[in-house]
């Protein structure tokens, strides 16, 4: 990401501070989270790739619980999911 990209990702962080804030307080839920990505994308335009990143990335930085953020966007296909780990050593040495 170049130094636009974080000034822009800065600038909607500070912008959505009061929202994210009132958001956080009252316990949101990842559904909350998604719909206030795809809010965002919708107002801000036609989505460019890496535009709901973006959108997720500014909601952190306005104090967004990281975890529902991070879900939503696994939700909606923007982030890949983790692999589950599984041990296949039957016996530690």
């Amino acid at each position: 990401m170049d130094e636009e990209g974080r000034r822009r990702i800065a600038a909607l962080a500070s912008a959505l501070r009061s929202k994210v804030a009132r958001m956080e307080a009252s316990g949101p839920t990842t559904a909350d989270y998604v719909w206030e990505i795809e809010r965002l994308a919708h107002v801000l335009g036609e989505p460019l790739p890496g535009m709901h990143l973006a959108i997720g990335m500014a909601l952190i930085r306005a104090g967004a619980n990281l975890a529902l953020v991070n879900e939503a966007l696994r939700s909606q296909g923007h982030l890949r999911r983790r692999e589950a780990y599984a041990c296949t050593c039957r016996d530690p040495p």
